[in-house]
């Protein structure tokens, strides 16, 4: 499966979750909110799919608004986008914190097939080392492994 046929089927699997509402009023202003609310998730522009993609796992109302976001969220990461996250493991950490592990199993399989790709176009973050990333992963699908001796 290519790369946008692997963002289309994340729209898909997610396309189920309505907008939650469930933003963070300290984060977000009320005009800012009502962008959200009002624009086409595919349509939201760069700089506020950043503040999405930048957002902590504690900031979401709950795991249900965080996955009406994650198509787009997770389609900025790559070309012709190429948006960064905070740092390398930021968006896996707010992913666990929404008790990924526990996510159906259509939807891990579908952002995990996206995660898979990140190594290709992440490599300007300024390290080579990716065994934090792959351990990130790891604790995606299994958050009680020991993963200090991988």
């Amino acid at each position: 499966m290519s790369l946008s046929e692997k963002i289309e089927h994340v729209y898909l699997t997610f396309s189920e979750y309505p907008d939650m509402n469930g933003f963070c009023t300290y984060c977000y202003d009320q005009q800012e909110i009502e962008y959200y609310r009002t624009t086409s998730l595919r349509q939201i522009e760069m700089d506020k799919g950043r503040k999405l993609l930048w957002e902590t796992g504690d900031h979401w109302e709950s795991a249900a608004a965080i996955k009406h976001y994650l198509p787009r969220i997770l389609e900025i990461l790559y070309p012709p986008y190429l948006v960064e996250q905070l740092y390398p493991n930021h968006l896996l950490e707010t992913l666990q914190y929404h008790n990924f592990s526990a996510w159906p199993e259509h939807e891990k399989t579908a952002v995990l097939s996206l995660l898979a790709e990140a190594k290709v176009f992440f490599k300007d973050y300024g390290t080579d080392d990716w065994s934090d990333w792959d351990k990130g992963i790891l604790r995606l699908v299994n958050p009680s492994r020991n993963l200090t001796n991988l």
